[in-house]
Parts: structure tokens; sequence; C-alpha cells
């Protein structure tokens, strides 16, 4: 693996999972169709109107203002610059995704495992498209996370969804991931 991955990906693992786990609270989950609109200098998304936005540098978290059983749903959308001159290539940030996320030992979250990786095109970059389960601990839930991967110039973009699994059915979770993706702009 490249100096350049093992850089990047502790910060974003942290990034991601801090975002996740800090926000578990015991309420009923309300979803809304209208959304809002955030941009900065690097990237513009939408996401739903009632989720809370924070902002970090040039990095935010959406977080769903109520829960499904216990969790928070959540957006992060975070840019990490590579020291090494070019970011890595989509193909080797998912597997140092997965390789990580894997490995990672998180007291908040467990069994990292990857459902599906492929390499697809997002406005005209190659990126990764990962989706993945693990456990988080805190809330004793199985969680699906959804994460794009976006290599441009000396930046790495990563928009991730995290919501409750279900065995029987993540369409709607699918859905706004897709819808996240259809408005996720790199400037």
């Amino acid at each position: 693996m490249s100096k350049s991955i093992k850089i990047l990906f502790p910060f974003i693992i942290a990034f991601l999972v801090f975002f996740v786990i800090k926000n578990w609270d015991p309420i009923a989950s309300n979803n809304s169709e209208e959304t809002k609109n955030f941009s900065n200098d690097y990237f513009s998304v939408d996401y739903p109107r009632t989720w809370k936005l924070s902002k970090e540098g040039n990095n935010i978290s959406i977080i769903n203002s109520k829960s499904i059983s216990g969790y928070k749903e959540n957006v992060v959308v975070q840019i990490q610059e590579s020291n090494f001159g070019k970011a890595p290539e989509a193909d080797k940030l998912s597997d140092a995704l997965v390789k990580n996320m894997s490995s990672y030992d998180d007291p908040y979250m467990s069994d990292f495992k990857m459902i599906t990786s492929k390499i697809v095109t997002h406005q005209n970059y190659e990126s990764a498209k990962v989706i993945a389960k693990f456990t988080a601990r805190k809330a004793n839930l199985d969680i699906i996370s959804y994460y794009l991967l976006v290599p441009v110039g000396r930046n790495v973009f990563t928009l991730s969804y995290a919501t409750p699994y279900s065995d029987s059915d993540n369409s709607n979770s699918d859905v706004l991931f897709e819808e996240l993706l259809r408005t996720f702009e790199i400037k």
C-alpha cells in the first residue's frame, strides 16, 4: 500500500467513526423529502431539510435529527489532501478503505465487512463506490454504510452515508444514497 493511502485513511476513518458514533440517540425517525443545499468552494450536496449540518474546516457532517432504532443516520463529506502529489487511484482507495476499516481496532464499531465495491464514474472522475456493513457497539445495531471515494488531483473526496441495516430491505437507504450521489458536485 502506498504511503499516501496509509496517511489518508486513518484520518478518514477517525472522522467517519467520530460522527457516526457520536450521534446515537434513542428517539424515533422521520425522513423528509424536502432538501437543503450545502455549498462551499470545493463541493456541493443536497440533503434532507430536517437533518442538522455541522462544519469542520472544509468537511461536513449531516445528521438526521431523529433516530432509527436508536441510531441517527448521517452523511459525511470529507476532503483529504495527499502529501505525495497525486491522490491514489479509485481502486486503490476502495481496497485501502476495506482493508483499514476491517482491521481498525475501534471501541465503537466492529465487524466491518464489504458488501459490494465497484469502480464508477462521478463527474468524469474514476471513483470507487463501496457498500459495507458494521456493528455500532454503543447501539448494538448493524449499520449499512455507503461510500463514494473520488480522487481529484491531490485530493480525495469521500461522501459517506450510514444507516441501520435491514436484512430484508435497504431500498430506502439505496434511494437516499443515490440521491446524494446525484446532487454531489465537486467544483
